[in-house]
């Protein structure tokens, strides 16, 4: 060892380290009311939320590979509105079964791995 025979040890350096931002989870951002189709843009945040307020298919943009992401869904007073998500992979390869009852609470926790999402659905919320 270079200590044993009386030689200094140097101090370890990190050569040009690179830091990148790709997303950060704080507070809740709110989507309003949906039409019949609806862009969830996940730049917008981690967590994000929508009032179905007509049949709607949800598409999503700005995920990052690594990603989770929840999407809270509440029916509005008038309910029974349907709701279409894109390609997931869900547990069992049994796509979620959204509660579609008046102002009913879907929460819908998806992770992004960069091509493919995988879903759980915590259905009528309560």
């Amino acid at each position: 060892s270079n200590l044993a025979n009386g030689s200094a040890m140097t101090t370890p350096s990190i050569a040009s380290p690179t830091f990148t931002t790709k997303f950060v989870a704080t507070g809740l951002y709110a989507n309003g009311n949906s039409s019949t189709a609806i862009t969830i843009n996940w730049t917008n945040g981690d967590r994000q939320s929508l009032t179905v307020s007509a049949n709607t298919t949800l598409s999503f943009s700005g995920a990052v590979a690594g990603q989770i992401i929840s999407l809270i869904i509440s029916e509005n007073g008038t309910g029974n509105f349907t709701i279409a998500v894109p390609t997931m992979k869900w547990p069992s390869g049994s796509a979620g079964v959204f509660t579609t009852t008046p102002n009913a609470i879907n929460i819908l926790a998806v992770y992004y791995d960069g091509t493919n999402y995988y879903a759980e659905l915590a259905a009528g919320m309560a």
